[in-house]
């Protein structure tokens, strides 16, 4: 073998070992590529597991949350219906009484009612010197009954408010029946000049309602 046969041999050997050695390198940096790749992966593999159970926790705390809410309006609302038929209760009660019990009750509401409007004339004629206000005293006060009460209660009511005013000792004003019937179901409006005053069934136990309503629920819920 001549000279430069072994040269040629020896940059031969030298390029396979460079290449080898390239090789081993390659084969590291890969196996290094692969395991932080891996890494990474697992790593995005346990945050993505990690935020999908936090969604899911949320998720789940927001349909407790919403389960609870549900829970809380369905016995509202059913507390609220139930007061509201207590109170529809009384109105049925009202309109169902005894003919003779029925314009009993009326009687004397139509005499408070009476009462009430010529007390507050007086005041203001007295406290006001008002010309109006003392020609009010002497304008009648016309009742108005639903169609079909008219002719059934209508004479037992006024008569039995008047007799109530008179046992108080006051000046009994002249009450009349209107012609026009009230648009109410139950119970009577009073006119007296400008002012007019609804006592129909409905109208006092809505008054009533108002008043009561914090009372009644705390006897039904308590």
């Amino acid at each position: 073998m001549n000279n430069l046969e072994r040269i040629l041999d020896r940059i031969k050997a030298d390029a396979e070992d460079e290449i080898e050695k390239i090789r081993s390198e390659a084969k590291l940096q890969v196996g290094t590529i692969q395991k932080d790749t891996e890494e990474r992966l697992e790593l995005i593999r346990r945050r993505a597991e990690a935020a999908a159970m936090k969604e899911y926790q949320s998720i789940l705390s927001r349909a407790e949350a919403r389960g609870v809410m549900t829970e809380k309006e369905i016995i509202l609302k059913a507390k609220s219906e139930l007061i509201d038929k207590v109170y529809r209760d009384a109105e049925s009660f009202i309109m169902g009484l005894p003919d003779a019990k029925y314009a009993e009750v009326m009687s004397a509401l139509l005499a408070d009612a009476v009462i009430s409007r010529m007390a507050t004339v007086a005041e203001m004629t007295e406290l006001y010197s008002d010309e109006n206000f003392a020609g009010d005293v002497k304008l009648p006060f016309e009742v108005f009954l639903p169609e079909e009460h008219k002719k059934k209660f209508g004479r037992a009511i006024i008569s039995g408010a008047e007799k109530r005013i008179a046992e108080k000792e006051l000046t009994v004003p002249k009450i009349k029946l209107s012609k026009d019937a009230a648009p109410i179901r139950g119970g009577f409006i009073v006119k007296h000049g400008e002012v007019q005053t609804n006592c129909s069934v409905s109208a006092m136990i809505g008054s009533l309602k108002e008043k009561t309503y914090a009372n009644v629920a705390s006897v039904l819920f308590r």
